[in-house]
């Protein structure tokens, strides 16, 4: 009798993480899509939805060591003095603490800097929040491989 009582215990314990484990897979697996939307619209230059994803205290550390916030980034590429041309992501892992989500990954980007165009391997690491129930991205930071 004993032996069974432990074995509900243990399956009963076990099964209890799944939900969880479930649960962190799915916000993950949205997060990344997120990330995914957030490029797509820095191609095509959506500011209306890069308003929504990005944060106001974003902070967005280029690969060449600027610094913006958010209304800076924004402007310039309203301004057009940066567009991006293509962002294709080469690997890129989600995970969830809470109500933070941090993205590591390796994209091949291809800009337009004042008219000059640059391509380039960056990794880096990209911050969420989860604020009133959505996700903003409140930090960039990336690196230029060589």
């Amino acid at each position: 009798m004993k032996n069974v009582l432990y074995l509900v215990l243990v399956l009963v314990t076990a099964t209890a993480f799944v939900p969880a484990q479930n649960r962190d897979q799915s916000a993950a697996d949205g997060i990344l899509r997120l990330d995914e939307s957030r490029f797509a619209a820095m191609t095509r230059g959506d500011l209306a939805e890069l308003n929504k994803i990005l944060a106001d205290d974003l902070v967005y550390t280029h690969s060449s060591g600027l610094v913006e916030g958010k209304k800076e980034f924004i402007a310039s590429l309203q301004s057009g003095n940066l567009k991006y041309v293509s962002i294709q992501n080469e690997e890129k892992k989600a995970r969830i603490y809470g109500t933070v989500a941090l993205v590591n990954g390796r994209a091949k980007v291809t800009i337009s800097a004042r008219g000059q165009e640059q391509s380039f391997v960056l990794r880096y690491l990209d911050v969420y929040a989860k604020r009133d129930g959505k996700w903003q991205m409140v930090a960039w930071q990336s690196t230029r491989l060589p």
